[in-house]
């Protein structure tokens, strides 16, 4: 019996040994889980499935920075925060849409060249960009005139001689020199002195771009009580013509005229007797263009220009 006892003692001294020497609680605990490890996140450490196990900790957030489109993202798990950064446009060029300063992205076409012509000091280019095009463009001449010589009217380089041809027609007349345009009736200007001792003055009516006159009546205006016409004698152009006076009504007729007959000059020579108690100033004389037919009956407008008596002292 106190052998028995002995080896006991004995067992149970040999067991705690054992249980200290293992590390083991008693009763030891024997594990039975086959782990099914799930791969580390960005917020959890690697982890098993069935007991809950983990090693290691989470991964955490590789973060990518935001774009114009996108907000900042991981790039494991594409959590995202904040905003995206929106597009920085840049304005739209000659050749270039409208782009993104950040990523580049476009939209929209290219404006397109604004080009300005070429002209005799400058090529042609764009008046956006600056670039150029092309060669130096020609002169814008400025034609001769009868009074002025040409010039380019951009770089005022001379042109073409005065051209005594070229005239600048208003109301029948050149306005920059004598020329007349159209048939015309000038009736001449004269001065009367009432210290001369005259009585008369003398009244040309001329004629200029006959178109071959054939038959004319013209009648005489002026002013009577001032002066009457003394004598009235045909000129030189219509000297081809029968001539003739009733009143103050003049008619030229003929049958027919050559080309040699068809003359500018002097149609009427007036010889006025001044009236002595007459105001001093200007009077008006006139012709009235009745009527005028050329070789083939076909009437004839004419152009009337006035004259002066002007009575002085």
């Amino acid at each position: 019996m106190r052998k028995l006892t002995k080896l006991s003692v004995i067992a149970a001294v040999l067991l705690l040994l054992s249980i200290s020497l293992t590390g083991c609680e008693f009763p030891p605990i024997t594990s039975s889980c086959s782990h099914q490890w799930k791969d580390a996140t960005c917020t959890d450490p690697v982890t098993c499935e069935l007991c809950g196990e983990v090693q290691g900790g989470p991964l955490g957030h590789y973060w990518i920075d935001a774009t114009c489109t996108s907000a900042e993202m991981c790039k494991r798990c594409g959590e995202r925060k904040g905003s995206p950064l929106g597009h920085e446009w840049m304005a739209a060029t000659c050749t270039e849409p409208e782009t993104c300063a950040r990523c580049y992205g476009t939209k929209g076409k290219p404006t397109g060249h604004k080009w300005v012509d070429a002209d005799c000091t400058h090529a042609k280019y764009c008046d956006l960009c600056g670039i150029k095009g092309g060669d130096i463009g020609d002169h814008d001449w400025v034609d001769a005139t009868c009074s002025e010589e040409g010039y380019c009217r951009i770089c005022l380089t001379p042109g073409d001689p005065i051209n005594p041809d070229a005239h600048t027609i208003e109301d029948g007349k050149c306005i920059y020199c004598d020329y007349v345009a159209y048939p015309t009736v000038t009736v001449s200007s004269a001065t009367y002195s009432k210290s001369s001792g005259e009585e008369y003055v003398t009244v040309v009516v001329s004629v200029s771009q006959n178109p071959g006159v054939l038959g004319m009546r013209l009648m005489l205006e002026y002013s009577s009580d001032i002066m009457t016409y003394d004598e009235v004698n045909s000129g030189s152009a219509f000297s081809s013509l029968d001539f003739s006076i009733l009143d103050n009504v003049v008619v030229w007729d003929g049958m027919e005229i050559s080309e040699s007959d068809v003359k500018d000059g002097e149609i009427l020579v007036l010889t006025f007797r001044m009236n002595s108690y007459a105001d001093l100033g200007e009077y008006k004389i006139n012709v009235k263009v009745l009527d005028a037919y050329d070789n083939d009956l076909k009437p004839i407008d004419f152009l009337v220009i006035s004259g002066t008596v002007t009575v002085t002292e």
